[in-house]
């Protein structure tokens, strides 16, 4: 059984089948729950405000996903779906009110998307790719959006923004490094193939 088994092809278009759909609700769910229990954890610590280590369980998570079920669109989804729940149940993620939450998490997804599609042939850099394009599109979008509700441009905000890129930069490589440490251990399971090769 190749490591690569199912992220060397051509992503196909075809329909997400039913075991799919349940184990990318099911991700998309444990994503965010961990995402609800460690940032009230870690915020009163104050560390999350400088290395967002909550952050590289989900981009493994992501990743493993994306490797999992390789069908376009398959991260798109999975940020759509994520930033709904954070409109219903999280108000402060992203720093954003209400619906322009789901403005980050579907650039977030499309550049994931892109990497993945775009580099299908470069196995192990698309990966990393699609974290690092990732994590800073996301970054950009959030900025832009705070800009344009009114937080001031300054020097100040400038080097904040720097100092939040270079972290999402860091935090996405490390997730997408442990993504491909464990992918060879998870690609010949039967569960695996099981998700990979469902069909209805």
């Amino acid at each position: 059984m190749q490591s690569y088994r199912k992220d060397t092809g051509v992503d196909k278009a075809s329909s997400f089948s039913t075991v799919q759909i349940v184990f990318l609700a099911s991700i998309v769910a444990l994503d965010f729950a961990f995402g609800m229990v460690v940032k009230n954890v870690l915020s009163p610590t104050g560390l999350l405000n400088l290395v967002r280590l909550d952050m590289v369980f989900p981009v493994v998570l992501m990743m493993l996903t994306r490797l999992l079920i390789d069908r376009r669109g398959t991260l798109l989804i999975y940020q759509l779906a994520w930033g709904m729940l954070a409109v219903l149940a999280m108000p402060a993620a992203y720093g954003l009110p209400g619906f322009l939450k789901l403005m980050p998490a579907f650039f977030q997804g499309l550049a994931y998307e892109t990497a993945f599609c775009g580099l299908r042939r470069m196995p192990r850099l698309r990966v990393f790719a699609a974290a690092l394009a990732g994590g800073l599109v996301s970054r950009a979008v959030i900025m832009l959006l705070r800009l344009a509700l009114g937080l001031p441009w300054s020097r100040a905000i400038v080097l904040l923004w720097g100092l939040q890129a270079l972290n999402a930069a860091l935090i996405n490589l490390l997730g997408a490094a442990l993504a491909l440490y464990l992918w060879p251990r998870i690609a010949a399971t039967h569960l695996a193939m099981r998700i990979g090769a469902a069909h209805d």
